[in-house]
């Protein structure tokens, strides 16, 4: 009898830390996502993007991105990314010619 119960119980945890284990990955997974969006380019000006929303970021690093080839209205994924040290910055990825840069934002 005794042994059964004991058997039930290690079940019971296994299941719960495997329920756990499930919620989160999921949640990491959702938070991970929500941490970019997807907007309109309006402005390449200086090694400074403007989007359609108003947002205006400072170009860090272009990575060897032609940024003179961005045209307004083309699509961009911007994604919060933190360094090391707990400085934010953002990539900023074009969607048509597939290149992405560091940014930091100005407005």
């Amino acid at each position: 009898m005794r042994k059964l119960i004991v058997i039930r119980a290690l079940r019971l945890a296994k299941h719960s830390l495997l329920g756990l284990a499930v919620i989160l990955v999921l949640w990491t997974a959702s938070g991970a996502q929500s941490a970019c969006g997807q907007v309109k380019l309006a402005r390449v000006e200086r090694g400074r993007l403007e989007m359609d929303s108003g947002s205006i970021y400072r170009i860090l690093d272009n990575n060897g991105a032609n940024i003179s080839l961005w045209l307004p209205l083309t699509g961009v994924v911007i994604c919060e990314q933190v360094t090391d040290s707990g400085e934010l910055y953002y990539s900023i990825s074009n969607q048509d010619t597939n290149e992405t840069v560091l940014a930091v934002r100005e407005r």
